[in-house]
C-alpha cells in the first residue's frame, strides 16, 4: 500500500519522460479555497522532502505567484532550497489586489466538515484569517517580504516572464519564457499557475471574479427588474446571494452558518456533501425546515431579515445540471439559494445562455439580455492557466488519474515542519510559538469587532474583552483560546 507522501506526490506528478522532476498543484477538486491550496503546497513540499527529491541548497523553480505559490515557495525555503518564483505580473499574488467586495474564510467552503467556522489559519507560516480579500493579501504579501528580507539571495521574485513551457529530467530542470531569463536550469520546478482569467461568453459583458462590480447597487437601485446568473458552480452561486440577500460579502453565510451548529441540518449537510451523492429535492427539504421547525427560529430570522422579497428577482441558469444542487458548490450557499428558491426570490432553470449566433437565452423564462430591465451575469469559471504548459493529452491525463487523489491533500500530512525564520517553529505547546502568534491573534479579535486583549495561559490564549464579540472561535490560529469580560467576577469554582 502506498504512503502518504506517495499518494501526495503522485497527485501532483505527471511522469512523462520529459516532465521528471515537475509537480503540479492544480486547481482539481471538488472545490478549492486560498486554505485548501496552501495546504496543498506544504504537504507537497513536505512529501518531497520525506522522499528525498528536494534536498537543502537544491536550485527550484516556482512557476506562479498566487497563494499557492508564494507559500510553495516559503515552504522550499524552510527545507533550506534556493528558490525563484516566477509570473508574468510584476508582484506577487496580484489577482485579488482589488476584490475588497469578497470576504475570504479559511474553510467555509467545507463547513460543515473539518472545523468549518474557525476563522484563522493554523499552519507554519504564512497564516491569515476571516477578512475582506484585499486585506487578507496584504496579510499574506507582508509575510512575503519579511521572509525575503531574510533570505534575499535564496528567496527572490522574477516578475514579469511568461512561463510557456518547462521540461527536462531530474536534475535539470528548464524554462522556456518570454522574456529569455538566463540561468533557467532547476533541480525540481513545482507548477501552481491554478486558474488564468475569468471564461467569456461572446456578447456579453464579463467581469472578472477578483474585479469590483457593481452588482449590489445595481439592485438597491432598482436598474434592473431581474438578475440572470449563468452558471452555478460557487461563483454563480455567490452572486446571485448577493443580488438575493444582503449578502455583506460573504459574512451572512458564515453567520448562518453559525446558527446551525450542533442542530440536525447541520448533520444532514455533512452527509449531503459526499462526492457520490446526486441530490435533487434534499436542500429544499432542508430550507423548507428552516422556514417551519421552531428549532431553526435563529436561522429563520437571520436569513429572513437579509433575503429581499422581490419574487423572480434572480434567476439561476446552467446547462449541465436539472436542478442547482448537484453542483460542486459549498453545502452553505446551496441551502441559502434554496431558502430563497422557497420565498420565490431565485428561480431555477436549466438552459443556456445565448451564443454569439443565437443572442438570447435558451432556457423556459422570458428574459433575453437585450432586455433593458435585465442584467446578464456570467460565471462559467476561469481558464485552466496551467493548461499551456502542458499538451492537450498531459491535461486530460491529469485530470483523469490525479482528481481521485485531491482527497489527500485536504488534511495537514506534514509533521514537524521547519522553522522559517522570523517564524518559529509550529507548536502550538510552545510558549515561544504562542508568544509569536499573540500579536496576530489580538489583530484578528479586534477585526471580529470587539475591543480586548490576549493574554497567555499555561496551555493557551485567554481574550479578554469588553461587550459583546462577534466571533468566539475554540482555537486562534491553533492555541486553544478561552473568553472573559474584562472586570468578570470571579466564579465561586476559581475562588476554591
Amino acid at each position: 500500500m502506498s504512503s502518504l507522501k506517495d499518494l501526495i506526490i503522485d497527485a501532483a506528478e505527471i511522469a512523462t519522460r520529459t516532465r521528471r522532476g515537475l509537480y503540479y498543484l492544480a486547481p482539481f477538486a471538488r472545490r478549492v479555497s486560498f486554505a485548501s491550496q496552501q495546504l496543498r503546497a506544504f504537504n507537497l513540499i513536505w512529501a518531497l522532502h520525506a522522499d528525498g527529491r528536494i534536498r537543502s541548497n537544491d536550485r527550484v523553480a516556482v512557476i506562479g505567484a498566487g497563494v499557492a505559490g508564494v507559500t510553495a515557495a516559503c515552504a522550499l525555503r524552510a527545507y533550506g532550497c534556493a528558490v525563484d518564483i516566477y509570473d508574468r505580473a510584476s508582484e506577487p499574488m496580484w489577482r485579488q489586489r482589488e476584490a475588497s467586495h469578497r470576504m475570504v474564510h479559511p474553510n467555509i467552503n467545507f463547513w460543515p466538515a473539518e472545523n468549518g467556522l474557525l476563522p484563522t489559519t493554523s499552519q507554519p507560516f504564512m497564516e491569515w484569517y476571516y477578512q475582506p480579500c484585499t486585506k487578507v493579501i496584504d496579510r499574506l504579501f507582508d509575510q512575503w517580504k519579511e521572509f525575503v528580507a531574510n533570505d534575499p539571495n535564496l528567496l527572490k521574485f522574477r516578475g514579469g516572464h511568461d512561463i510557456s513551457n518547462a521540461w527536462g529530467d531530474h536534475g535539470s530542470i528548464f524554462l522556456e519564457a518570454d522574456p529569455n531569463i538566463e540561468g533557467t536550469e532547476y533541480k525540481t520546478a513545482i507548477v501552481a499557475v491554478g486558474f488564468g482569467d475569468e471564461l467569456v461568453e461572446p456578447k456579453f459583458t464579463t467581469i472578472d471574479y477578483w474585479k469590483p462590480d457593481t452588482l449590489e447597487s445595481d439592485r438597491s437601485d432598482k436598474k434592473f427588474k431581474n438578475f440572470v446568473i449563468s452558471g452555478c458552480g460557487d461563483g454563480g452561486m455567490i452572486d446571485a446571494l448577493r443580488v438575493a440577500y444582503d449578502f455583506g460579502s460573504g459574512r451572512l453565510a458564515i453567520d448562518a452558518a453559525a446558527t446551525l451548529a450542533g442542530t440536525e441540518i447541520e448533520k444532514l449537510l455533512a452527509e449531503y456533501d459526499k462526492p457520490w451523492r446526486s441530490l435533487a429535492d434534499e436542500y429544499m427539504d432542508l430550507a423548507r425546515k428552516i422556514g417551519e421547525d421552531p428549532t431553526y427560529e435563529p436561522t429563520r430570522a437571520l436569513l429572513g431579515s437579509k433575503l429581499h422579497q422581490r419574487v423572480g428577482l434572480v434567476i439561476m441558469v446552467d446547462s449541465k445540471y436539472d436542478n442547482p444542487f448537484k453542483s460542486g458548490a459549498a453545502p452553505i450557499h446551496k441551502l441559502m439559494v434554496a431558502y430563497a428558491r422557497t420565498r420565490g426570490v431565485i428561480r431555477y432553470d436549466q438552459g443556456s445562455i445565448g451564443r454569439a449566433t443565437d443572442h438570447s437565452i435558451t432556457a423556459p423564462f422570458s428574459p433575453n439580455y437585450e432586455d433593458k430591465n435585465t442584467r446578464v451575469v456570467v460565471r462559467h469559471g476561469a481558464n485552466l492557466g496551467f493548461g499551456r504548459l502542458l499538451t492537450t493529452e498531459e491535461v486530460d491525463e491529469y485530470k483523469r488519474t490525479k482528481l481521485r487523489l485531491t482527497e489527500y491533500n485536504f488534511s495537514p500530512a506534514y509533521k514537524d515542519y521547519p522553522a522559517l525564520p522570523p517564524w518559529p517553529k509550529y507548536d502550538p505547546a510552545d510558549p515561544l510559538f504562542r508568544s509569536h502568534r499573540r500579536p496576530l491573534a489580538e489583530q484578528a479579535i479586534g477585526d471580529f469587532g470587539g475591543v480586548s486583549k490576549v493574554k497567555m495561559t499555561l496551555d493557551g490564549f485567554e481574550v479578554i474583552h469588553t461587550g459583546d464579540l462577534a466571533l468566539k472561535p475554540k482555537q486562534l490560529f491553533g492555541i486553544a483560546t478561552t473568553f472573559s469580560l474584562e472586570n468578570e467576577a470571579p466564579t465561586e469554582e476559581a475562588l476554591v
